[in-house]
C-alpha cells in the first residue's frame, strides 16, 4: 500500500526555538528487515515505548524517565495529593478492540479536524525519580500523537483508493483528514488576558535557574502543589496555550468551507491554573485563556467550558466565576472527609458553586459523590442536565477540557468511562450544538499511557463524523433522526440569538423549538449506556440492540448508581435557582426535572429492536410535543 501520511504537527517551527522530534511508527519501520506484504488488517500497535526511543527522550529532555509505564498507583502519603491509594485494574488491550474491530471499516465521512500539536512540549519534564514522572510525563502528547497519525493513515487509506476493497467507481477524497496548525508561543498580551502580570513574570523567571535550584524546587513543591520543574516549563506552557488560541483562532475564522473543529494535543495541561497562581501539573490555563482571547477578539459571545476531567478545574472555575459570557461546566470528583484529612484533589467544586453578580447560574458542578462512576452515570448528567442547559444558553463556541483521568484503567481517577463513553458524550455534545458552532478540545488530564490513545481518538473520530466501529457504520449520519421529520416538526431555526432568555411568545416558542432540537439530537447518542424510566422507547430510531453488533465486548448494561442520580439532581435543584435558569425553567425551555430514583434500581433495558424503533420514536416525539401527530 502507498504510504500516504505525513506526520502531524509536521508544519515549519519558529526559527531560534529547539526541535525535539520522535520517528514516526513507519519512521521506525523503515530500519527493519523487510517482510513480505500481507492482506490482514494492520496490527494494532503498542503504546508502550520501545527502549531506544525512551533513552533519545531522556537524553532530549536531560531527565530519566520510568521504563515501566503500567498503571500501579504508588501509596500516597498526603491526602491532599492527585494521585490516590486505590488502584483500577490496566489491560494493555483496554480501548484498542474497538480500534482493532475499526481498521478494515471505511471512511464514511470527509470531516475534516485542525490539530494543534509541537514536540518541544514533551521538553518540560520531572526531576530524576520524582513520582510525578509516571503521571503527568511527556509520553502522554506522543503516544496520542502516533495513535491519531494510526487514525488518519487507515481513513487515508480508503479514501485514496489504496484499500483493496476499494472499488472503480468508488467516490475519493484527498485523504488528509487532520490539519496541522502551526504552533507559536502565546504573548505576554494574551497571557495576561487571564493571569496577572506577577505570575508571567514569575514562571520566566524559573526558566533561569540552575538545574540543580530546579530540582530543589520541584522537591519542595511535590507536596504542596503538585509541581515540577525545568528549564524547558515556561517555553513548554507558552506552546500550550498558544496552540489552545491557534485552534479557536481557526476554527472561528469565517471562510467557505472551512472546518469547525480542532483537537489541541500538547502539555502542560491548565485547568488547575488560576490568574495568579499554578497547581496541579498546570502552569497557565489553556483553556481559559482561549475563551478569553475569543471573547477579547470578537470571535465569539457566549462560551461554554465543558471539563469532564476527574479533578475539578478549580483555575478555570476562579477565573471564569463572574463572567457572564462563559458557561464553565465540570463533572469531577468532590470526596471532602476532614475527619480524617482527606480530599480529592483539588477539593473544591460543590455543586453549590454556580456564579457570581451577574454571572449567577453561569457555573455548573457536577460533583460525583462516590468513585467508579462510568458511561451509564456521565450519560445521565449529559442526557438530564448538561446537554439541555447548553442548547438553551445557545453558544458560539464550545471548548473541551479533554481530561481522560476518568477512563477505566487510568493510574489516578478511579472511574470507569469507556472509549465508546467518551466516543457518545463527544458525539452527543456535537449533535446538540450543530455543526456550524465551533468546538476545541484541549488535552488536560491523563496517566496511563496505554489508555488515553483510544480515549483521544474515540473524542477524534466523533470530531470527523466518523463511526467508532464498523458495526455501526451505516448507522452513523449527519443526523440519525430522518431529516424530513424533524424538519417537518421543528422547521428552520433561527440562530441569531443573544444568549438572553426570550421575552415575547414568538422568541420563547422558538427557542423552545432550539431547544428542544438540540437535546432531541444530543440524547439519542447517549441511549446505548442510559435510559430515563419515564421516556421508555423515546428517540430509538436506527438504534441496532446491542447483541446484534458482532465483535463487540460490552459489560451488561446496568442501572445509574444511585448516588450519582442524587449528585446530579443536587446540582440541578441549585441551578434552578439561578435567576437566568429559573426563566428558562418556567417558561418550558429547559427541562431540569431531577431523574427519579427508579433510574438506578436494577438493570437498564436492552436497546429496543431497530424494526420497532421508529414508531417508537415517532410515538415519543408525539407526546413530547404535547399530541401532535406525524
Amino acid at each position: 500500500m502507498v504510504n500516504t501520511r505525513r506526520s502531524l504537527g509536521s508544519e515549519p517551527l519558529s526559527p531560534g526555538l529547539p526541535y525535539y522530534s520522535t520517528p514516526t511508527r513507519n519512521q521506525r519501520a523503515a530500519t527493519a528487515a523487510p517482510t513480505a506484504p500481507s492482506t490482514a488488517p494492520p496490527a494494532v500497535r503498542d503504546d508502550t515505548s520501545t527502549a531506544a526511543n525512551r533513552s533519545e527522550a531522556a537524553t532530549a529532555t536531560g531527565y530519566q524517565t520510568p521504563p515501566d509505564r503500567s498503571s500501579s498507583s504508588s501509596s500516597n502519603s498526603n491526602p491532599g495529593r492527585r494521585s490516590t491509594t486505590t488502584t483500577r485494574t490496566n489491560t494493555q488491550t483496554f480501548g484498542r478492540q474497538q480500534s482493532r474491530l475499526r481498521r478494515s471499516a471505511p471512511a464514511k465521512s470527509t470531516t475534516q479536524v485542525y490539530l494543534a500539536y509541537d514536540d518541544r512540549t514533551m521538553l518540560h519534564g520531572a526531576p530524576d525519580g520524582h513520582p510525578d514522572a509516571r503521571n503527568e510525563c511527556p509520553r502522554r502528547v506522543e503516544v496520542i500523537k502516533e495513535r491519531l497519525e494510526e487514525l488518519e493513515e487507515d481513513l487515508m487509506a480508503y479514501v485514496t483508493g489504496d484499500d483493496d476493497n476499494a472499488t472503480d467507481g468508488e467516490p475519493r477524497g484527498g485523504g488528509q483528514r487532520f490539519l496541522p496548525i502551526l504552533s507559536r508561543h502565546a504573548t505576554r498580551s494574551e497571557v495576561e488576558l487571564v493571569h496577572t502580570p506577577e505570575h508571567y513574570d514569575y514562571l520566566q523567571s524559573i526558566s533561569g535557574l540552575s538545574r540543580e535550584e530546579l530540582k530543589k524546587k520541584s522537591a519542595a513543591e511535590e507536596n504542596s502543589k503538585d509541581l515540577v520543574w525545568n528549564e524547558h516549563t515556561f517555553d513548554a506552557a507558552l506552546f500550550a496555550a498558544g496552540c489552545a488560541i491557534g485552534c479557536v483562532d481557526k476554527v472561528t475564522t469565517k471562510h467557505d468551507g472551512g472546518c469547525t473543529r480542532a483537537i489541541s494535543v500538547t502539555r502542560p495541561p491548565g485547568h488547575h491554573a488560576s490568574a495568579g497562581s499554578a497547581s496541579g501539573f498546570c502552569y497557565l490555563n489553556n483553556i481559559a485563556l482561549a475563551a478569553r482571547w475569543a471573547l477579547a477578539n470578537g470571535r465569539a459571545k457566549r462560551v461554554v467550558i465543558i471539563d469532564p476531567d476527574i479533578h475539578h478545574g478549580n483555575g478555570t472555575q476562579d477565573i471564569t466565576y463572574d463572567n457572564e459570557n462563559i458557561f464553565f461546566i465540570s463533572l469531577h470528583r468532590y470526596e471532602v472527609d476532614r475527619e480524617n484529612d482527606f480530599s480529592f484533589y483539588p477539593g473544591t467544586g460543590q455543586p453549590n458553586e454556580c456564579g457570581s453578580t451577574k454571572a449567577k447560574g453561569m457555573n455548573l458542578n457536577v460533583a460525583w459523590s462516590e468513585p467508579d462512576m462510568g458511561d451509564p452515570e456521565f450519560a445521565a448528567a449529559l442526557s438530564e442536565l448538561i446537554l439541555p442547559v447548553i442548547s438553551a444558553f445557545h453558544p458560539d463556541l464550545v471548548l473541551i477540557s479533554a481530561g481522560f483521568d476518568a477512563a477505566e484503567g487510568d493510574t489516578i481517577g478511579d472511574c470507569s468511562l469507556s472509549c465508546r463513553g467518551y466516543y457518545a458524550m463527544t458525539r452527543s455534545l456535537l449533535k446538540t450544538i450543530g455543526h456550524d458552532v465551533p468546538v476545541v478540545a484541549i488535552l488536560e488530564g491523563g496517566y496511563n499511557l496505554s489508555v488515553i490513545p483510544g480515549c483521544m481518538e474515540a473524542v477524534a473520530l466523533a470530531f470527523l463524523d466518523e463511526p467508532f466501529e464498523p458495526a455501526l457504520r451505516d448507522l452513523v449520519k449527519a443526523d440519525s433522526l430522518p431529516r424530513e421529520l424533524l424538519e417537518e416538526l421543528f422547521g428552520p431555526i433561527d440562530d441569531d440569538g443573544n444568549g438572553e432568555p426570550p421575552h415575547t411568545d414568538e422568541q420563547v416558542e422558538r427557542h423552545q423549538t432550539m431547544v428542544r432540537r438540540g437535546t432531541t439530537f444530543g440524547r439519542q447518542e447517549l441511549l446505548r449506556f442510559w435510559r430515563h424510566p419515564h421516556r421508555e422507547g423515546e428517540l430509538d430510531v436506527g438504534i441496532e440492540p446491542r447483541s446484534s453488533i458482532a465483535g463487540t465486548n460490552d459489560k451488561p448494561l446496568r442501572g445509574v448508581k444511585l448516588s450519582a442520580i442524587q449528585d446530579i439532581n443536587l446540582s440541578m435543584q441549585y441551578l434552578r435557582k439561578c435567576p437566568f435558569w429559573k426563566d428558562m425553567w418556567s417558561m418550558n425551555i429547559v427541562d431540569l426535572h431531577d431523574i427519579p430514583e427508579s433510574a438506578g434500581v436494577g438493570d437498564v433495558d436492552e436497546v429496543v429492536n431497530s424494526s420497532n424503533a421508529l414508531s417508537t420514536g415517532v410515538s415519543a416525539l408525539e407526546n413530547m410535543l404535547g399530541g401532535l401527530k406525524i
